[in-house]
Formats: C-alpha cells, sequence, structure tokens
C-alpha cells in the first residue's frame, strides 16, 4: 500500500463522514439528502479507486475499474442538482423532467461503459511504479466527447449556478458561502483534470488523482459549516443558535445545585469564563444570603412545583462582586419518570430597565421645569395625611404674582426662569422635612408636619425674607401666601388647602397693583435701556399729546389715557431682540415681520393688567394707517381708535425731528412737510391739520 492508496481510502472515509454528518444534522432536509449522494458517489469512486491502483494483476484492475463506473458516472448528477438546492431554483426542481436531465445521463453512461464493449479493458490499463493507472479512450471518439461532454457540461452548469446565487442572494452570508464554495470548485476541477484528462490527452500517463482533490473541497465545506453554519439548520442547529445567541442568560445545574452548561450571555453577564462557572455551585451567584440558603439546601429536590422561581427579581453577583438585578427564572427539569435531574435557569440583567423605571417614576411624581414634587405626589400624601388622621400638619399655598404679565413683556422663558428661582427660594426656605410640590401653573404648596402656628409663621418670614432680597431678574420674585393648619384628626386636609387657597388669595388682591405697577416700570426700563425711548421722548410725547388732545376736545379721562399711551404705546418691543431695535441700517424682510409684532405684544401686555387694559385697543392699532394699509389688521379711517390716531402723528413728528441711529433729525418744516404728504394716506388728515397749526 502505497501514499496514493492511503489518500484515496482518505478521501472515501472522509467524504462518508462529511456527507454522513451533515445528512445527521438535518436528516429532512433535501440539500443534505442530496449532498450526502454527491459525497457518497465520490466515496464509493475513491474506495474502488484505492483497490484498482494496488490490484496484482491486470484482470483485477480491470474488475475493480468497471466497479469505479457508477462512481464517477453518477458523481455528476447530485453534483448539480446540489448547487440548484443551494441556489433556491425552486420553480425549476418543481418540473419532472428537470430530474430526469440530471440523473438520466449518469444511468446513461453507467450502462454504457458496464455492458458494452469499449474502453474498459486490459489495453486501457498501465502498470506505473505507483500502481495501476487506466489509459484514456481516444479511439473510442464517440464515447470519449460524449462524455467528455457530460461531466464538463454538468460542472460548468454547477459553477454557474453558484455564480447566479452569489450575484442575486441579498444575504452576505450566502455571498461568502457561494465566492468560497465557486473558488474551491474552480481549482478542484483544474487540479483534478489535469492529472486525469489533460496529461493523459497529451500521452502521459500518471495514477488518477481527480478523484483526490475532494480531499480539498472536505476542510472547505467543514469550514463554511463551521463559519457560516451552511447546511446547519437542523433542529439541534437551530436550538444551538438560540441558545448562543440568546441575549437572556442561560445555566443549567444538575440535581445538586453544581453548574454543568452555560451560555455566551452567562459569561458576559456575569464577568466569569465557562471554566470558572461549571462545577461552581448555583448559591454562589446570588448576592442575598436568602436566595444563596434556598439553593444550598437543594429543597427543590423533593418539590412537586415545575419552578422554584418564576420571572421574579434577584440581585446577582458578578466576578467582580459587582451586585446587578436580574429577572430571575428557575425551572425544575425532570425525566421521563418525574425524576428531578437539575434546574434550567433563565436570567436577564434589568439595571437598565430598573433605571428607566426610576426615572420614570421621577417623571411622574416630578414637575420637569422645577424638578419639585408635583401635583399628583401632594394629592398622594394629602390623601395619606387624611387616611392616617395626622394633626399638627400645616399647609402653606403660594401664588407667583405677575407671571402673565413676564410671560407676555420678557417671553416665556424668562417665565419659566422666575419659575424655577422661586422654586429654589420655596426650598431654601423650608425645612428638610417638609413637601414643597409645584401645584400648577404659577401656584406652589408646602405641606409641614408636626407643626404649630409660630413654625408656620417662621417659615412664611424667611419666604418673604428670601422674595425681598432676590434680584431683579428681570424682576424681583413677588410671592401670595395662605396658610391654615390641621389641629384635629377628624378635620379633612382638603379643607385645609381650602383655607389656605382663600387666604392666598386676598393677599394676592392686596398686592396685585404693586405687583403690576413694578413688573410695568421694570418693562418700560427694559424697553429704555434696548431702544430709543427714552425718557425724553415719552416727555415730550406727553406735551404734544395733551396739546393736540385739547385743541381736539378730548376730556380729562381720555388726556390722562393719552398721556399713558405715550408711555406704553411701543411697550411690545420689550419682546424684540436689541439687535433688531437698535439696526443702524433698513431691515430685513424678516426683521420686519418680527418687529410688526410688537403692537400685538404691547396689547397682551397691557391687556394682563387691570390699570391699563383700557388702553391696549389703542396700543394695538397705533400702526394702523388712515388709507388701510397699516397693521396689525389693516382698519381705515375712523375704524382706527382715535387716540391710536393721535399717537401715530405725535411719534411720527418727535422721531422725525430728534433723530434715531438709522436716521439724521430733519427740521421742523420739513417734518411738517413729510405730515403733510401722509395726511390721508398714513395719517387722519383733519388731525394732522390740527396738529400743523399747533406747531
Amino acid at each position: 500500500m502505497n501514499i496514493i492508496t492511503i489518500l484515496y481510502l482518505i478521501t472515501c472515509f472522509g467524504a462518508l463522514l462529511l456527507g454522513g454528518y451533515l445528512l445527521w444534522l438535518n436528516h429532512k432536509s433535501s440539500i443534505s439528502k442530496t449532498f450526502f449522494l454527491v459525497c457518497l458517489t465520490a466515496a464509493y469512486w475513491a474506495f474502488t479507486y484505492a483497490f484498482m491502483q494496488t490490484a496484482p494483476s491486470a484482470e483485477e484492475a480491470v474488475f475493480w475499474r468497471k466497479l469505479s463506473v457508477p462512481g464517477w458516472c453518477l458523481h455528476y448528477g447530485p453534483f448539480l442538482h446540489f448547487f440548484l438546492l443551494v441556489a433556491k431554483k425552486k420553480e425549476l426542481l418543481k418540473k419532472w423532467w428537470v430530474y430526469l436531465g440530471i440523473y438520466l445521463p449518469g444511468f446513461i453512461f453507467t450502462y454504457l461503459f458496464w455492458f458494452l464493449k469499449g474502453p474498459i479493458d486490459k489495453e486501457h490499463l498501465l502498470l506505473t511504479d505507483w500502481g495501476w493507472t487506466y489509459l484514456f479512450f481516444q479511439d473510442d471518439k464517440l464515447m470519449f466527447w460524449s462524455f467528455t461532454v457530460y461531466y464538463s457540461s454538468f460542472t460548468l452548469l454547477g459553477m454557474l449556478v453558484v455564480i447566479s446565487w452569489w450575484w442575486k442572494t441579498d444575504f452576505e452570508r450566502e455571498k461568502k458561502q457561494a465566492k468560497i464554495i465557486f473558488i474551491a470548485f474552480v481549482l478542484a476541477i483544474i487540479i483534478g483534470s489535469t492529472p486525469d484528462i489533460i496529461l493523459p490527452a497529451f500521452g502521459i500517463n500518471i495514477p488518477a488523482l481527480g478523484i483526490l482533490v475532494n480531499l480539498t473541497s472536505l476542510p472547505v465545506m467543514f469550514y463554511i459549516i463551521k463559519e457560516y453554519r451552511f447546511m446547519a439548520l437542523s433542529t439541534e442547529r437551530i436550538n444551538q443558535d438560540i441558545l448562543e445567541t440568546m441575549e437572556e442568560g442561560l445555566l443549567t445545574c444538575d440535581v445538586e445545585g453544581k453548574i454543568k452548561r452555560i451560555n455566551k450571555s452567562t459569561k458576559q453577564l456575569l464577568g466569569y469564563q465557562e471554566e470558572e462557572l461549571l462545577n461552581y455551585h448555583l448559591s454562589n451567584i446570588f448576592a442575598s444570603q436568602e436566595d444563596k440558603e434556598a439553593f444550598e439546601l437543594n429543597t427543590y429536590k423533593d418539590t412537586k412545583q415545575s419552578y422554584i422561581f418564576k420571572s421574579e427579581e434577584k440581585m446577582l453577583l458578578t466576578n467582580d462582586n459587582e451586585v446587578i438585578p436580574c429577572l430571575f427564572s428557575a425551572s425544575i427539569l425532570r425525566d421521563n419518570w418525574e425524576q428531578v435531574l437539575g434546574l434550567v435557569c433563565t436570567f436577564q440583567d434589568i439595571t437598565k430597565l430598573k433605571e428607566a423605571e426610576k426615572s420614570l417614576t421621577h417623571l411622574t411624581y416630578h414637575d420637569q421645569l422645577t424638578t419639585l414634587y408635583n401635583r399628583t405626589y401632594l394629592d398622594q400624601e394629602l390623601k395619606k395625611i387624611n387616611a392616617t388622621e395626622k394633626v399638627a400638619v400645616a399647609l402653606i399655598m403660594i401664588d407667583l404674582n405677575g407671571l402673565k404679565l413676564i410671560n407676555d413683556g420678557f417671553g416665556h422663558e424668562a417665565g419659566d426662569k422666575i419659575l424655577q428661582r422661586a422654586a429654589d427660594l420655596l426650598e431654601k426656605s423650608c425645612r428638610s422635612e417638609d413637601i414643597v410640590c409645584r401645584w400648577g401653573g404659577d401656584e406652589f404648596v408646602i405641606v409641614l408636619f408636626n407643626v404649630n402656628n409660630k413654625v408656620v409663621d417662621q417659615i412664611r418670614k424667611r419666604i418673604k425674607q428670601a422674595c425681598a432680597e432676590s434680584p431683579a431678574d428681570p424682576i424681583s420674585i413677588s410671592l401670595a401666601l395662605g396658610s391654615s393648619i390641621k389641629e384635629k384628626a377628624e378635620e379633612d386636609i382638603y379643607e385645609i388647602l381650602k383655607e389656605a387657597e382663600d387666604e392666598m388669595y386676598k393677599n394676592k388682591l392686596i398686592q396685585h397693583k404693586i405687583v403690576q405697577n413694578d413688573t410695568l416700570n421694570t418693562l418700560v426700563k427694559t424697553l429704555q435701556n434696548k431702544s430709543f425711548e427714552t425718557d425724553r421722548h415719552m416727555q415730550r410725547l406727553e406735551e404734544l399729546g395733551s396739546s393736540l388732545g385739547s385743541k381736539i376736545g378730548l376730556s380729562d379721562v381720555e388726556l390722562k389715557e393719552l398721556s399713558l399711551l405715550a408711555s406704553l404705546h411701543d411697550i411690545g418691543k420689550v419682546t424684540i431682540v436689541e439687535k433688531i431695535l437698535k439696526k443702524a441700517g433698513p431691515l430685513t424682510d424678516k426683521e420686519w415681520a418680527i418687529m410688526k409684532n410688537h403692537s400685538e405684544a404691547g396689547y397682551r401686555i397691557a391687556s394682563a393688567t387691570d390699570e391699563f387694559a383700557h388702553i391696549a385697543e389703542e396700543i394695538l392699532h397705533h400702526h394702523e394707517w388712515w388709507d388701510g394699509s397699516g397693521y396689525p389688521k389693516g382698519l381705515q379711517g375712523e375704524e382706527i381708535p382715535l387716540l391710536a390716531r393721535v399717537i401715530a402723528i405725535i411719534d411720527a413728528y418727535e422721531v422725525m425731528t430728534s433723530g434715531r441711529s438709522y436716521q439724521e433729525a430733519i427740521s421742523k418744516k420739513e417734518a411738517e412737510k413729510e405730515l403733510e404728504n401722509c395726511s390721508g394716506k398714513q395719517f387722519d388728515p383733519r388731525l394732522v391739520e390740527m396738529f400743523l397749526e399747533l406747531v
């Protein structure tokens, strides 16, 4: 027995093992069955060649050569069928004649080589130093070319099918499979054809080595099975893959509680290597002593239950002694006779879930803007107080004065900031055990436990002192307070809340005008700082307004309203950024659109104050034009409020004669001329005429 014989036998048994292994993995698969046929014919081919090559006589060599015919004749049918299945040519394989075309040629050539006198005889065998080999049968041209066309066309078709699969599949795994198969089999064909066909055609006769090329394809098949799960989707294989790819940790232990198997996620979650956990007692992975003892005692051996834990929260210990929260299940594994074999445990790290739960709980019971407890939390606390009949519980109800005016005048961002400042002020003024809540909007509630009137008064004084010391950013914090104490167990805490609320509203009414005036004064000062609305400008407008108002016969009340309008007509400009208000050049279309919003902003600010609401309409319409081309509503003629028409004329005149950074001052004569030009278009012509008589 020489090396070539050994290689033949290795090829034979290697092909049988590979084909049998894949058939065992998935015996129901058509692909596995067909591949087994490929391996079986290759094994048969190699086995008979091993005996042909070592035959002691020419007669025996002829016998084994004839016996090998089914191997090398029938091999190419399953070969092509296999690649059609792999490439998912399902529609083609539904046709019966396709199977006839695939398998019939192999049987025909087997018959021809067996029963017709042809190229398998002593004349076509040659004894070499390596043993017997066959001579190429070129003397029978028809048989030679027929068989050559058969095996070449089947091989080529198989390769084309692989190329088509490689090109069309959308799965990267299949592309890599196709690429490896194509390269491996092309090399196998080239290498195998050289000693079996090409060299004999030129009269160079060496032992037939083509079948030995299967030695190269076998490792290739093993590689793609291992690396890409090729043809390995059996139930067992799927189950194994599920265990290895599932995110949950999984481990099994025997009846003594010793760990016998773990999956990849268990190693990742607990930080152990597999060898560290194997035979490790299950109790050691638990942080709780109670859980440790439950498994140390192995009480589950005698239980009739099917599980010990079912999705229960447990704390597990990692290899670094870190404690992680997990959702843990432990099911009892039994045999067919209900004897306990061990446990199957699954667990999932719920650290992120706990963090999300904590975050959700925080959002449920906390106000997002101020981070104080919210009304939902307060309602729960009040219900607890009623249920437990607690006494010496005080409630302080607080209202942030002037929030609407701040929102309208300085914007909601400023309003949000002052709410946050107020919340911080309240927390710092209270004791650590007190509960400070945002009731809603501009209202807060403080719950104080174990207090009397003296303690409540002290806390109220601290709050008022903190308000007095708060910086004007943009205004100082002003709070209206009301409080009440639950002194008897039978008292309803919601009645106490109502009493605190009533007192708070009384105090709010007292502070209302003061707060509004303070806020409005701050708005006016802010406007002066960020625009050209100076004290001198407002004073000049009041003087001109008084003169024109008297000339047209306004009442004292109307004159007072006009004087107020002179100061507040452009109050809405506090909502416009300074960059636009003080821009030296002309405004862009976008900037002009923003600027025109100031009259509506001014209307909202004035409407929010009782003292100035009566001039809100005049503020809104002081940029309307007599011909209807003004803004914001396009009113015309006498639809425009009288005082708005008056302020429009005197404001334009004062700006023209005083000048701005974007416009040089002009003389009184030029200003009068401009008013005449705009009379009947922008301004009320009668009022312009009367104003020009004054100046």
